[in-house]
């Protein structure tokens, strides 16, 4: 996973690069452009699609990007694209897509379509390079994205949501497994250590800090993460791909989890456990203090 995101870098790179293909068409009368509305500019979240993580940031130089992920499985298309608003609320984006799943990694021209609902104020993607996508329902965050990355003085670039994008995020700073395999690798144990990564014997850690599900209005769930030496069952989110050594031997733990088995049943309030600023979530307190949370892709 770690090569994956590594090779996706290096592929936005390239793309931001490139010369972005202006938006619109003349085939498009009836669409005329016009500008932008104010309330289009920042960053959008699908709230729809469940297969799906997505994101959207418009700019008000008229250039966005994105990002789309398969919530079950490792692939991931990043957007670098320019956009023009039509009179009837279309927005056409035209650019590149960089994709990466575990066997590919290539540049392709995309073009996606969405919609601006005034009276909703959501945006709705009618058209783009997948079928899947069609149809997913947007939001915005609510913090006004305007200066970022325009050069603009005064601009931090720290901007931040007035509420955490939902999903689930984990850390492997407080994973148990992960902390028994390390421990009992530094005393030499590896046999041990293979046996935790494969689930079969039950690790003397609690689990509880090592996932949590964010839903809306900033409330959260403690997640029970899982451990396996062979490849997860497919109905499972893969969240993390580690490989261990101790001298000769070497194995794989795989980190997984399923969306549904929660740790605890109450949802409570993210802002008594966590922090949240720029993307990143930090537990408070306890043992863990300070593990920064990253979102599942």
């Amino acid at each position: 996973m770690i090569r994956l995101f590594n090779l996706l870098s290096i592929i936005m790179v390239v793309v931001l690069s490139m010369g972005l293909n202006a938006c619109g068409g003349s085939d498009d009368d009836d669409r005329s452009p016009t500008e932008v509305p104010r309330d289009i500019i920042g960053q959008w979240y699908n709230i729809s699609n469940t297969t799906y993580s997505m994101n959207f940031v418009f700019k008000n130089d008229g250039t966005g990007t994105g990002e789309i992920s398969h919530n079950r499985i490792i692939s991931i298309s990043t957007f670098a694209f320019s956009y023009t608003y039509s009179s009837n609320g279309d927005i056409t984006c035209v650019g590149k897509r960089a994709m990466v799943d575990e066997e590919n990694a290539e540049t392709v021209d995309t073009r996606l379509v969405f919609h601006y609902d005034k009276s909703t104020k959501r945006l709705t993607l009618t058209d783009g390079d997948n079928g899947n996508w069609h149809g997913a329902v947007f939001e915005k965050t609510g913090v006004d994205y305007s200066g970022i990355d325009n050069g603009e003085a005064g601009d931090t670039g720290t901007n931040a949501p007035s509420t955490i994008p939902t999903g689930i995020y984990y850390t492997l700073e407080a994973n148990g497994y992960h902390t028994c395999i390390m421990e009992l690798l530094e005393m030499g144990n590896w046999r041990k250590a293979k046996e935790i990564a494969a689930g079969s014997t039950e690790c003397y850690y609690f689990t509880e800090y090592a996932a949590i599900a964010v839903t809306s209005g900033d409330k959260f769930k403690w997640l029970y993460l899982q451990t396996s030496s062979t490849r997860v069952p497919s109905d499972a989110i893969l969240v993390d791909t580690q490989y261990y050594s101790y001298q000769t031997n070497r194995f794989t733990a795989y980190y997984y989890l399923y969306p549904d088995n929660y740790y605890s049943d109450d949802w409570m309030d993210i802002s008594s456990e966590f922090t949240y600023s720029n993307g990143v979530l930090k537990y408070k307190s306890g043992l863990y203090s300070g593990a920064i949370f990253k979102k599942v892709k």
